[in-house]
């Protein structure tokens, strides 16, 4: 309490308190959107501080149009395109001046084919235009290892990387570009296996084989 009571902040007129208030609260607000449309928003370090703060600010925090998130994370199941879009209607395109980051959480499971990383690709692609939007994209994939057959989506992330080098807009490789390294980066957290050797096309494999592509 006596922290609270020496801030430099509340030592200020509510007025101006509300003012920094309300610029905090346009310029940094994350917020996750969930694949059944729920939009969760992150708590805010300055709520943390203390009680006053947090009574003072969380009711216009949480009032904040999503026009003014700076970061959102979209969660989706295997690049699943319906989901996407259902994501998408949750969130206003972002407010004059709003410097805004995109990420996808992507969760694999063994149900994943090509198919629905082509559908995303494309989806996101036409989405994602001028390229500096397409910029501000970033991508996670995520998987339980004991669940995923991780050998079998590597071979589908590299047989699609060979479609996408020759039979592609310059949009949809830009976006497949950080999909495919996103997946190579958390299978090789999993296996080992170097984004090198990968996307040269050729990797040996746990049981001491060799996998071509």
């Amino acid at each position: 309490m006596a922290a609270c009571q020496s801030s430099p902040l509340l030592r200020l007129s509510a007025e101006l308190r509300n003012q920094i208030y309300d610029d905090v609260a346009s310029s940094a607000k994350a917020v996750t959107v969930l694949s059944h449309g729920d939009v969760l928003t992150a708590p805010s370090p300055l709520s943390q501080v203390c009680g006053q703060l947090r009574r003072e600010f969380m009711p216009l925090f949480n009032a904040t149009h999503l026009a003014y998130a700076t970061q959102i994370t979209i969660q989706i199941t295997n690049f699943c395109v319906w989901e996407l879009l259902q994501c998408l209607q949750r969130i206003p395109p972002a407010a004059p001046g709003v410097q805004r980051i995109t990420a996808f959480k992507i969760q694999l499971s063994n149900s994943l084919t090509g198919l629905d990383v082509q559908s995303f690709t494309k989806q996101l692609s036409e989405l994602a235009t001028p390229p500096i939007i397409a910029a501000t994209m970033e991508y996670m994939v995520v998987f339980d290892p004991e669940r995923l057959d991780l050998n079998r989506q590597r071979l589908t992330f590299a047989r699609l990387a060979k479609q996408y080098r020759f039979h592609c807009s310059d949009g949809e490789q830009r976006v497949w570009e950080k999909i495919y390294w996103s997946f190579a980066v958390a299978a090789e957290q999993v296996d080992g296996i170097g984004t090198r050797e990968y996307a040269m096309g050729y990797w040996k494999s746990k049981d001491g084989g060799m996998r071509f592509v």
